[in-house]
């Protein structure tokens, strides 16, 4: 099959895409490769199939509608992306260096790299998986837990912070890693965890999805366009385009999906978010204290 433009985006990218139109066998096949990605598809096609419990053909036949014309060109990307998934900010900051300058200015560039990352996010998420994780970010007698790294913890507070006002039995896993396993000692069959986790990714992230998987708790992971080895235990994945020649990852499609989260869950809840607030700020009002008077 012909090479074409969409076929430079990520294998696990149009994983996703065609998901949906995948027979049975293709399917696990597919699910294999996107749970041990992309180290799966590294093996030879026999322990790829074996893996999976499909034929070898199967496999091909996965591949050929991802538009690869046999299994030693679909390597040579996994092995392409894999060695962009392991390079540091400061190898990224010395190619771009390397690199001619265009006619815009550094802003104008930057800009517009985060907003093709923007763009090929919202393009790539299915919105049946959206619609799922609105769902289960919506139902109060769940326990929600959010959880974030090194650089995403910021981003894991936020959803925390605009989730617990609108809903109730929302918990943030904080602090040093080494106490959070007091925290998963709570964690059930009827919980929900958020983990955030990028490249670099955390083993203390991936180490506490895998425990909370094992207790059943159903996981919502956010992760990039390389997928953390989290997504393995993963129920729901949200993977945003990190990619910027500048230096360190960019997180401005992981804000905006974060966002159009919490705004959707909003959506969802209607009236009782609308109650919840209510209650909030009178609350905030009696707890307010008293402004003291100006002295003359």
């Amino acid at each position: 099959m012909p090479q074409t433009a969409t076929t430079h985006r990520p294998v696990s990218d149009r994983l996703r895409d065609i998901m949906d139109r995948l027979t049975p066998s293709e399917r696990r096949a597919a699910r294999v490769l996107m749970s041990h990605y992309p180290m799966a598809g590294l093996e030879s096609i026999t322990v790829f199939a074996r893996r999976a419990g499909v034929s070898g053909a199967t496999v091909l036949r996965l591949l050929g509608k991802l538009g690869f014309s046999g299994y030693p060109e679909f390597q040579s990307v996994l092995r392409s992306e894999l060695t962009t998934r392991l390079s540091s900010p400061l190898g990224r900051w010395e190619v771009q260096q390397q690199e001619q300058e265009d006619e815009k200015d550094f802003l104008s560039r930057f800009a517009a790299q985060v907003g093709e990352n923007i763009e090929q996010t919202v393009n790539s998420l299915s919105r049946s998986e959206f619609n799922a994780i609105v769902e289960l970010l919506c139902q109060p007698k769940r326990p929600l837990y959010v959880l974030g790294g090194r650089f995403t913890s910021a981003l894991a507070h936020y959803l925390f912070l605009h989730l617990r006002a609108v809903r109730s039995n929302v918990h943030e896993v904080g602090g040093q890693s080494a106490a959070w396993p007091d925290q998963l000692l709570d964690l059930g069959r009827n919980d929900v965890l958020a983990a955030f986790d990028v490249r670099r990714y955390q083993p203390d992230i991936a180490a506490f999805v895998s425990e909370a998987a094992r207790r059943r708790t159903r996981i919502v992971l956010f992760t990039d366009e390389w997928m953390s080895p989290a997504v393995a235990q993963a129920d729901h994945v949200i993977a945003v385009r990190t990619v910027s020649p500048f230096g360190w990852d960019s997180s401005a499609a992981l804000m905006m999906t974060v966002e159009a989260l919490i705004a959707a869950v909003m959506d969802r809840l209607g009236d009782s978010f609308a109650d919840r607030l209510k209650d909030l700020e009178a609350v905030r009002t009696a707890w307010a204290p008293p402004v003291p008077d100006r002295e003359e």
